[in-house]
């Protein structure tokens, strides 16, 4: 009886099987791409079962800006501007070429006569790079500017998505501390989103003794100069934010200075070089699956025929059985 029962369900295990097969989309599980974290471009081709894409983009930070020499006077390096993070959903279609660019950080400026030659810390690449700060003045021993953090994006289908680096910060200047870099945070829609600009290079005291201004963070429009400093009198200023932007329909956007963080300004006593590099950009890209399509009422009609039909199939065969004993 237990064989009888096993072959007369199978027209039922079948009918069944048909509707669970319609009620549900087959479950498979999305191969995620790994974060891009390293500065460059990558390309990513959209695979089969996605229909959108949630993106994490974020800038580079600025780089610290350089100490005074002169020790306990307070003229200390100005920390480094915070990367904007932007993040949204993007409709895509399977096989699309998605363009990514990951911003690199600021350098830190060195300090004049530190053993160093006194030079402004060089801005990150990126969509739009960062520019770089000022060396200090000629004459004394101020500290250099730090380098804009560059930008990074994302690009599918005419949407862009970019993310601005932070202001790198300026130098000391004998007991005026360096201002900081400014953090880049905001989006605006930009029909030149896909553009990148670079940011301003810092602003140099010249024959002066003073700090140089930290330089401007990459993005769709560039960061402003740190102004220079002069010993006694003005602090150099930190780097402007390079700006961020998006282009097209983006799900969800959200905009804040979560970006790559801004590098530490420059202490007096502290190893040489004493002002840090900014932190990198990234982008992480996450799949959203294709949604399961919903059956039509023609579909589970036919469906339920289907069942029917293989229920009464089942009671014939075991009529028939049950005549062949």
């Amino acid at each position: 009886m237990i064989g009888l029962r096993t072959r007369a369900s199978t027209p039922v295990v079948a009918g069944v099987a048909c509707l669970a097969a319609m009620g549900s989309g087959a479950a498979f599980a999305l191969t995620q791409p790994p974060p891009y974290t390293t500065p460059g471009t990558y390309s990513y081709t959209v695979p089969a079962d996605v229909s959108a894409i949630r993106v994490a983009v974020a800038g580079g930070g600025g780089g610290g800006g350089g100490y005074d020499i002169s020790g306990g006077s307070g003229g200390n390096g100005g920390t480094g501007g915070v990367g904007a993070l932007l993040n949204g959903t993007i409709a895509v279609t399977p096989g699309s070429t998605v363009s990514v660019v990951v911003g690199g950080p600021g350098a830190g400026g060195t300090s004049d006569s530190d053993g160093n030659p006194p030079a402004g810390g060089a801005g990150g690449s990126g969509q739009g790079a960062g520019g770089p700060g000022s060396r200090s003045g000629t004459s004394g021993g101020s500290g250099s500017g730090g380098g804009g953090g560059g930008s990074s994006s994302v690009s599918v289908a005419g949407i862009v998505v970019q993310a601005g680096g932070g202001g790198g910060g300026g130098g000391g200047s004998y007991s005026e501390i360096g201002g900081n870099g400014a953090g880049a945070a905001g989006a605006a829609s930009a029909p030149n989103c896909a553009t990148g600009t670079t940011g301003a290079t810092g602003s140099n005291p010249g024959a002066t003794d003073g700090g140089g201004g930290g330089g401007g963070g990459g993005g769709v429009t560039a960061g402003t100069a740190g102004t220079a400093g002069h010993d006694g009198t003005a602090a150099a200023g930190g780097g402007g934010a390079g700006g961020s932007c998006y282009l097209g329909a983006v799900q969800s956007l959200s905009a804040t200075a979560g970006g790559g963080a801004g590098g530490a300004g420059g202490v007096f006593g502290a190893p040489v070089p004493a002002a840090q590099v900014g932190g990198a950009g990234s982008v992480v890209l996450t799949l959203v699956a294709t949604p399961a399509p919903v059956p039509t009422m023609g579909e589970w009609a036919l469906g339920l025929l289907s069942l029917f039909a293989a229920s009464l199939g089942a009671r014939q065969l075991l009529r028939r059985t049950a005549q062949r004993r």
